[in-house]
């Protein structure tokens, strides 16, 4: 992994980093800098340098399947039952991304002195797959989640991906595992979805992991919101339970939950297309 990162200050008209050398400023202007230059790496890579490709994506199903629990048991929260299968990319500094692998969900290996333990060299990110009324599963705007990782990657100086390539692998994944884990018959139920990358280089160096597990539940949940940012325009909406501003709040909730299980087909809810 990369140095531990030191906080510089950037007075204006400092030039920027050059490529060859350690970027670790974390300022507002640094990071805007690495954010630019993480899309323009992501766009245009090095020759003999790989992208995350989710087209090179190898299945090796598991042997041993799980058995999936009784909704009463999968209590929502707890997230220890997890599906029977993850998917893991490698990311090395002088061929870049690995193809990524779908295989049986089990333990990773790690050494002792993994900058993932000591320097916290890791992000992630959560959202879920519901199963619809309508038969069909469903993400939540998987592109935002995809976008928001790949940023906080930039901010920890760890690998680039297409975001893109992060939302089919999730697709992927839960339209191997989701026909099973989130049955037809039981409509209103969801799965949790954690992708993450760590570093798991001994020692300090550019090297990473782009590694995603999934827990199941069963629980519905949406959190509350209080401000929405729509075309250009901040919308405040009251928060309580009472009142005109409460009205629009359950009006909200009511609106994306409909989103969610496909009683209203909406751009956000993209379709998972399972594996027959």
């Amino acid at each position: 992994m990369a140095p531990p990162v030191a906080i510089t200050p950037v007075i204006p008209g400092t030039p920027v980093p050059s490529k060859g050398s350690p970027d670790t400023n974390l300022t507002a202007m640094a990071l805007e800098h690495k954010l630019e230059e993480a899309k323009h790496d992501v766009s245009a890579a090095a020759p003999g340098v790989q992208e995350l490709d989710a087209s090179k994506l190898i299945y090796k199903l598991t042997a041993t399947p799980r058995t999936v629990p009784d909704p009463v048991a999968a209590v929502s929260g707890s997230e220890t039952i997890c599906t029977d299968h993850m998917i893991t990319a490698n990311w090395n500094v002088a061929t870049g991304w690995s193809a990524p692998s779908l295989h049986a969900y089990g333990p990773l290996s790690l050494m002792p002195t993994a900058s993932v333990l000591h320097y916290a060299t890791e992000c992630f990110e959560g959202l879920k797959v519901y199963r619809g009324y309508d038969g069909k599963l469903r993400l939540f705007r998987p592109d935002r989640n995809a976008e928001r990782m790949l940023m906080s990657s930039v901010r920890i100086s760890l690998p680039t991906f297409p975001p893109k390539a992060l939302e089919q692998l999730m697709l992927a994944l839960m339209a191997v595992d989701g026909p099973k884990w989130l049955p037809r018959d039981r409509p209103g139920s969801y799965l949790y979805l954690r992708p993450t990358m760590i570093g798991t280089q001994p020692q300090l160096g550019a090297q990473g992991r782009l590694v995603e597990s999934f827990a199941a539940g069963t629980a519905f949940f949406v959190t509350p919101v209080s401000l929405i940012h729509h075309r250009g325009k901040d919308a405040a909406i009251g928060m309580g339970d009472n009142g005109e501003g409460g009205k629009y709040t359950l009006q909200l909730k009511q609106w994306l939950k409909d989103i969610m299980y496909g009683n209203e087909q909406h751009e956000w809810g993209v379709v998972v297309q399972e594996e027959q």
